[in-house]
């Protein structure tokens, strides 16, 4: 796996600097300048609810052990907080 990643990356003949860039152009274009400027709107409390609602209860969000259904259960204790985190990952 690690010679695949070696070889699709090698410098292509190009000047330094540019050996990382190249590969930008071989991958096909994700989103449009539309969905790029979404990006940057702010997430509001309800967004956050209907992700937290469409997880499976029972899966863990991270290393701290808590399960999505503590936080939908009292997500009304949480919201702010979570907007909070959200806001100030971006």
């Amino acid at each position: 796996m690690v010679a695949h990643f070696e070889q699709a990356y090698r410098c292509r003949g190009l000047e330094c600097g540019e050996e990382q860039a190249w590969g930008v152009s071989e991958y096909p274009l994700m989103f449009d300048e539309e969905a790029n400027l979404a990006l940057y709107e702010a997430v509001s409390v309800e967004e956050i609810h209907q992700v937290l609602k469409s997880l499976k209860g029972d899966k863990i969000l991270g290393l701290n052990g808590w399960r999505v259904e503590l936080f939908t259960l009292f997500y009304d204790l949480f919201q702010e907080d979570l907007l909070s985190i959200v806001e100030e990952s971006r």
